[in-house]
């Protein structure tokens, strides 16, 4: 056996340290094993909450799919659709620029026409005064003839009791 005076301090030292640890690693292996736990827990308390998450962003990127295939077809059809109204829009503007040609002609005979109506307000107001002047004399006419017409009734009913009529 060797002598005990004889080991190192150091190595005596280190004896001692580890012999303190060694009294306390019971502790600290329960609450290294404990924060283990608490963190399997909590792994697993991510998993339960990010497990639905994964159906879901599936179900999100299904949804997402089918939308884009919703806006590309829509997005086609009205590409389809404006290509279309702008073919009508061009059919349009020719047509538009051929009626306007053919009603050019027309300017000249619109102005023939105001120039051949312009004195017709003239003429029509001169036509009103007449016809006032006549509606005047048919009426002074006929009160002149009301007397002779009176007169006249028992002449046509003489007449209409003659032999040969009736």
């Amino acid at each position: 056996m060797r002598n005990p005076l004889a080991i190192p301090a150091a190595a005596i030292d280190a004896l001692l340290t580890l012999s303190d640890v060694a009294s306390r690693l019971p502790r600290i292996m329960a609450e290294a094993d404990a924060r283990a736990r608490t963190l399997m827990e909590d792994i697993a308390a991510m998993r339960a909450a990010v497990e639905p998450l994964e159906e879901r962003t599936e179900q999100l990127e299904r949804e997402m799919r089918a939308m884009h295939e919703s806006l590309r077809k829509g997005m086609s059809a009205t590409e389809r659709g404006m290509k279309e109204t702008a073919k009508l829009q061009d059919v349009t503007n020719e047509r538009i620029g051929g009626l306007a040609a053919d009603v050019k002609p027309l300017g000249s005979g619109i102005t023939a026409v105001e120039q051949n109506t312009g004195p017709l307000g003239e003429q029509i107001g001169a036509l009103q005064s007449l016809m006032s002047s006549m509606l005047e004399e048919l009426t002074s006419m006929r009160k002149s003839i009301e007397p002779v017409a009176s007169a006249a009734e028992p002449v046509a009913r003489l007449r209409e009791r003659l032999p040969g009529r009736g």
